[in-house]
């Protein structure tokens, strides 16, 4: 009785096909009518609660309650029909173009589109409707469309609650119409697996464990930045700055040399900055010298290192968030928005070039 997310068959009125008040209706006839429901909820059916809570307006000893379940690979008269539906659709909407394309024009002579007999005009459509074709990966996505097309939001709260129905939950007949039940219960593990890398999650905070590493991040970035202005400032540089270290040794021991070196060739010298492995330092504010390694950031440097952390922090962030083996990253596609649930700002990219 519900048109609720259903494709076309809808009643037509609002207020029904919206299926609330539909709802309502059966509760309140369905103990005192002798007739036969379909209760056609998506993806609420999907639901244990939703079907049990369901099942409490059908008394068993007057109505036979009936779960039908199809998932899997549909029959070859379901894609017959699936096919037989898009191919109409498609010619209907090709016999509409051509007879938009052949009316004559009030703005033309006649000669730049001639008006057509009615015999000429309905040739030409019928022409047109027959070149039409459904390739076989159009059908394919379009049934899978009519078969999964849900409402996101709804969808994205409620689908790893989803079960195939059992007869604990009130059912006296259970019917795998497409698989049987083995290959149905495998068949929505796999989906709703496919859906986790998909599917975002709209209920999705930030846990004490991203608060406290993004505060660490801050406080180390303060840091950093305060330095880089200590080293620029030519007073402040002089505290910080390590005096270089020149060769110790004996004159007169080598003549041919003028010096002798006491300590092994090359320690205690610092390579430019431009030379320096970050890799290998143990300090990034301490390159050797009391320079800091990002001494010469420009503004550009800095926002591209911070977004670069700030991503670093959102995935793990996520990965912890959600503590799920199957949902261990997101879409790229739901950059933006987990940005904004997380650092509760827009993430903007053309700041970046981008």
């Amino acid at each position: 009785l519900s048109g609720f997310w259903s494709r076309g068959d809808e009643l037509g009125i609002e207020e029904l096909d919206r299926g609330n008040v539909t709802q309502n209706v059966v509760q309140s006839i369905a103990p005192f009518v002798e007739q036969n429901f379909i209760i056609k909820e998506l993806p609420k059916n999907f639901l244990s609660d939703f079907r049990q809570s369901s099942l409490t307006v059908f008394d068993a000893g007057r109505f036979k309650r009936t779960a039908v379940v199809m998932l899997g690979s549909a029959p070859e008269s379901t894609r017959a029909a699936a096919r037989t539906k898009l191919l109409k659709q498609r010619q209907e909407k090709v016999a509409a173009e051509v007879k938009r394309a052949k009316r004559p024009s009030k703005w033309d002579n006649g000669d730049a589109n001639p008006a057509l007999s009615p015999e000429e005009l309905e040739a030409e459509i019928q022409k047109a409707v027959d070149a039409v074709e459904v390739p076989e990966e159009d059908e394919k996505a379009w049934l899978e469309e009519v078969i999964d097309e849900q409402h996101e939001n709804e969808l994205a709260r409620s689908f790893e609650k989803f079960t195939i129905p059992s007869e604990e939950e009130g059912f006296q007949e259970i019917c795998f119409v497409w698989d049987g039940e083995e290959e149905s219960n495998e068949d929505l593990k796999q989906w709703m697996a496919e859906k986790k890398l998909v599917q975002r999650v709209e209920d999705l905070r930030p846990t004490a464990w991203f608060k406290e590493k993004l505060r660490e991040w801050q406080t180390v970035l303060s840091k950093w930045k305060r330095r880089q202005e200590d080293w620029q400032d030519p007073v402040k540089r002089r505290r910080i700055e390590k005096p270089k270290l020149l060769p110790v040794g004996m004159l007169g021991d080598h003549p041919e040399n003028g010096v002798d070196i006491a300590t092994p060739a090359g320690e205690g010298e610092v390579p430019p900055l431009e030379e320096v492995d970050p890799w290998k330092l143990l300090d990034l504010m301490d390159i050797g010298s009391g320079e800091p390694l990002f001494s010469k950031f420009s503004w550009e440097d800095w926002m591209m290192l911070e977004l670069r952390v700030q991503l670093h922090l959102l995935v793990h962030g996520y990965k912890h968030a959600m503590n799920d083996p199957q949902r261990v990253t997101f879409h790229e596609s739901h950059t933006e928005y987990y940005y904004e649930v997380f650092y509760r700002r827009a993430l903007r990219v053309r700041h970046f070039g981008v």
